[in-house]
């Protein structure tokens, strides 16, 4: 009893020897863009491609850090870098930094009594209504 056709053996057989055969890409011969690694002293690497043409500048920024490029005694440089680009130091990202201190203090205040009403017993529910509320409140006005 023969389960597959004849001419379908062929393909089939045809199909696996192209699955099994290593194809690899080629360079282009010849082409090579002119670009120029730069190291600045505190270890930023810049891969610079000049063009000619109009005056702008177009650029792509990689951080090496998170899980898979840090190792033992170097963890939470992903964490850092976060805090520097989206809360900013005390001179960048910020208007006034100490009025901003005070409020995110009042609004750290005011969520961390909302997360103790929440896992608390019988906690009240309106009052952790008006926490919420109060710090939507809180956040509008920081902005």
């Amino acid at each position: 009893m023969q389960f597959i056709p004849r001419h379908l053996k062929g393909l089939l057989a045809g199909g696996l020897l192209a699955c099994a055969t290593q194809v690899t890409a080629q360079a282009p011969q010849g082409n090579q863009l002119p670009v120029r690694e730069v190291t600045l002293d505190n270890g930023m690497r810049f891969l610079v491609l000049p063009q000619d043409g109009a005056p702008t500048v177009a650029f792509v920024t990689q951080y090496a850090v998170g899980g898979a490029n840090e190792h033992l005694g170097s963890t939470g440089i992903a964490h850092l870098l976060e805090h520097l680009l989206f809360k900013g130091t005390t001179s960048i990202g910020t208007r006034d930094h100490t009025a901003e201190v005070d409020w995110f203090r009042h609004m750290d205040q005011v969520h961390d009594s909302l997360l103790v009403a929440r896992v608390k017993e019988g906690s009240n529910p309106v009052a952790i209504v008006g926490m919420e509320s109060r710090i939507r409140a809180l956040e509008d006005s920081a902005r």
